[in-house]
Protein backbone atom coordinates (compact mmCIF):
# COMPACT_ATOMS: atom_id res chain seq x y z
CA UNK A 1 0.00 0.00 0.00
CA UNK A 2 1.65 3.39 -0.96
CA UNK A 3 1.93 5.88 1.41
CA UNK A 4 -0.30 8.94 1.67
CA UNK A 5 1.46 12.25 1.86
CA UNK A 6 2.27 13.92 4.44
CA UNK A 7 0.35 17.12 5.58
CA UNK A 8 1.79 20.06 7.37
CA UNK A 9 0.50 19.11 10.59
CA UNK A 10 2.03 15.90 9.80
CA UNK A 11 5.64 17.22 9.49
CA UNK A 12 5.90 18.32 13.50
CA UNK A 13 6.07 15.34 14.89
CA UNK A 14 7.48 12.74 11.66
CA UNK A 15 4.09 11.88 9.88
CA UNK A 16 0.51 11.46 10.02
CA UNK A 17 1.45 8.21 11.80
CA UNK A 18 2.96 9.14 14.84
CA UNK A 19 0.71 12.10 14.70
CA UNK A 20 -2.51 9.69 14.86
CA UNK A 21 -0.94 7.45 17.14
CA UNK A 22 -0.26 10.03 19.31
CA UNK A 23 -3.52 11.85 18.98
CA UNK A 24 -4.63 8.04 20.28
CA UNK A 25 -2.79 7.81 23.50
CA UNK A 26 -3.09 11.61 24.16
CA UNK A 27 -7.26 10.85 24.33
CA UNK A 28 -7.08 7.95 25.74
CA UNK A 29 -9.07 6.22 23.07
CA UNK A 30 -7.84 4.11 20.16
CA UNK A 31 -10.04 2.88 17.24
CA UNK A 32 -13.12 3.53 19.48
CA UNK A 33 -11.65 1.95 22.45
CA UNK A 34 -10.88 2.93 25.87
CA UNK A 35 -7.26 1.38 27.13
CA UNK A 36 -5.66 -1.31 27.67
CA UNK A 37 -5.35 -1.51 24.11
CA UNK A 38 -3.19 -4.79 22.07
CA UNK A 39 -0.64 -3.24 19.24
CA UNK A 40 -3.33 -4.06 16.34
CA UNK A 41 -6.00 -1.32 18.20
CA UNK A 42 -3.17 1.07 17.96
CA UNK A 43 -1.76 0.37 14.42
CA UNK A 44 -5.42 0.99 13.06
CA UNK A 45 -6.41 4.18 15.13
CA UNK A 46 -2.82 5.49 13.64
CA UNK A 47 -3.35 3.97 9.65
CA UNK A 48 0.20 2.38 10.81
CA UNK A 49 0.81 -2.05 9.70
CA UNK A 50 0.19 -3.52 12.70
CA UNK A 51 3.48 -5.66 12.10
CA UNK A 52 5.92 -3.26 10.99
CA UNK A 53 5.85 0.49 12.05
CA UNK A 54 3.85 0.66 14.87
CA UNK A 55 6.07 -2.03 16.89
CA UNK A 56 8.99 0.71 17.09
CA UNK A 57 6.63 4.01 18.06
CA UNK A 58 5.15 1.75 20.78
CA UNK A 59 8.87 0.97 21.69
CA UNK A 60 9.49 4.50 21.99
CA UNK A 61 6.41 5.70 23.56
CA UNK A 62 6.91 3.51 26.84
CA UNK A 63 10.87 4.52 26.91
CA UNK A 64 9.49 7.74 26.86
CA UNK A 65 6.94 6.39 30.08
CA UNK A 66 4.21 7.92 28.05
CA UNK A 67 2.59 4.46 27.56
CA UNK A 68 2.91 1.27 29.96
CA UNK A 69 2.73 -2.39 28.70
CA UNK A 70 1.06 -4.66 30.87
CA UNK A 71 0.04 -8.43 30.00
CA UNK A 72 -3.33 -7.06 28.86
CA UNK A 73 -1.67 -3.97 26.72
CA UNK A 74 -0.78 -0.72 26.46
CA UNK A 75 -2.06 2.05 28.30
CA UNK A 76 -1.27 5.71 29.11
CA UNK A 77 0.74 6.10 31.86
CA UNK A 78 -0.81 8.32 34.82
CA UNK A 79 2.46 9.86 36.20
CA UNK A 80 4.26 11.05 32.35
CA UNK A 81 4.62 14.13 32.30
CA UNK A 82 4.76 14.90 28.36
CA UNK A 83 0.23 14.08 28.40
CA UNK A 84 -0.22 17.43 28.95
CA UNK A 85 2.34 19.41 26.94
CA UNK A 86 1.43 16.73 23.70
CA UNK A 87 -2.23 17.05 24.18
CA UNK A 88 -1.42 21.25 23.77
CA UNK A 89 0.67 20.30 20.53
CA UNK A 90 -1.06 18.13 19.27
CA UNK A 91 -4.44 20.67 19.94
CA UNK A 92 -2.27 23.35 18.07
CA UNK A 93 -1.42 21.01 15.33
CA UNK A 94 -4.85 20.38 14.55
CA UNK A 95 -5.47 23.86 13.67
CA UNK A 96 -3.20 24.17 10.89
CA UNK A 97 -4.76 23.89 7.99
CA UNK A 98 -4.50 20.17 5.96
CA UNK A 99 -2.47 21.88 3.45
CA UNK A 100 0.04 19.88 1.37
CA UNK A 101 3.70 20.25 1.65
CA UNK A 102 6.08 21.53 -0.75
CA UNK A 103 8.00 18.68 -2.74
CA UNK A 104 10.83 17.41 -1.48
CA UNK A 105 14.24 17.97 -3.62
CA UNK A 106 13.97 14.73 -4.99
CA UNK A 107 10.73 14.73 -6.30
Amino acid sequence: MPRKPDLLPDWFVGGAGKRKLLAAVVRGYADGQQPPWNKQTLARAAGLHPKHTVFRHLAVLVEAEVLVEGHDGFSVNPKSALIGPLSTFLEQLERLPPSKLPESRGG
